[in-house]
């Protein structure tokens, strides 16, 4: 009798290993297709500037061999209303742009999306090809926009008045996507074990990043993953807490795995 619960016991101990790696198996999948599909879903667009609407009299196409479509847009006076279309929510734009400065004025950029504000004026100065993020705490849907580039131009106190006007130049627009609200799941299997045997925590995130496990485990870890933990003599808690991409607050969950009692 004792050898056949002996037996019994090793049969329960390898079926549930076998259904826990299952479980791994199935869970790896799973990341893998959600990596895949969010690599699809948050796929920036890059909308080459000479290929966008311009609304500005006094905004032409010039040819430009440094620009990574061989052309830019440049434009003098106040500001230049770009067509472009998002294929996927946005919350930033990143421009590659830069200037060509003239006498003692330095150029001022602002940036809008439908006449939502995206950024603080900035100064300009780089005479290469430069790139600056602009983001809003609005969720723009995937679709059509508008975006304002608008200068104006700062004269330092004393300096003689200009005898020309600087340009701007902007290479291209990207959209950066934004594939939906943060999420942060973690689980134990099996979530009861024996007395001194593991689980495997496995755990799965989007829009998120620096995650820090804590509780019974410890380290910087990955938005997604599988790991096993130490073997357990009691209940024992588990803790990753991760950043949100859109508001750099913190997203936490917690998981408990159970030790059956001998």
């Amino acid at each position: 009798m004792e050898r056949l619960n002996k037996l019994t016991k090793k049969s329960r101990s390898l079926i549930g290993r076998s259904l826990v790696l299952g479980l791994a198996v199935m869970f790896a999948s799973v990341l893998v297709m959600s990596q895949k599909a969010s690599a699809v879903t948050n796929a920036n667009f890059v909308t080459e500037a000479e290929k966008m609407v311009i609304n500005n009299p006094n905004g032409a196409v010039v040819a430009d061999p440094t620009a990574s479509g061989g052309s830019a847009v440049a434009f003098t006076d106040h500001s230049a209303l770009f067509g472009l279309t998002a294929p996927t929510a946005i919350n930033s734009l990143t421009i590659r742009l830069k200037t060509l400065a003239c006498s003692s004025l330095t150029p001022v950029v602002d940036v809008s999306l439908d006449s939502g504000q995206l950024l603080n004026p900035t100064k300009v100065t780089a005479t290469s090809w430069t790139t600056t993020t602009v983001t809003s705490s609005k969720l723009f849907k995937a679709g059509t926009h508008k975006v304002r580039i608008g200068i104006d131009f700062v004269k330092p106190a004393k300096a003689p008045s200009p005898t020309c006007a600087p340009i701007i130049y902007v290479d291209n627009i990207v959209t950066n996507a934004v594939s939906g609200d943060p999420f942060l799941t973690l689980i134990g299997q099996p979530q009861q074990v024996e007395h001194n045997h593991s689980s495997i925590l496995m755990w799965m995130g989007d829009q998120i990043k620096n995650c820090v496990a804590s509780g019974h485990w410890a380290g910087n870890k990955a938005t997604t993953g599988i790991e096993e933990t130490a073997k357990l003599k009691q209940q024992t808690s588990f803790t990753l807490t991760c950043t949100k991409l859109s508001d750099n607050k913190s997203l936490s969950v917690t998981t408990n795995v159970g030790v059956i009692d001998q």
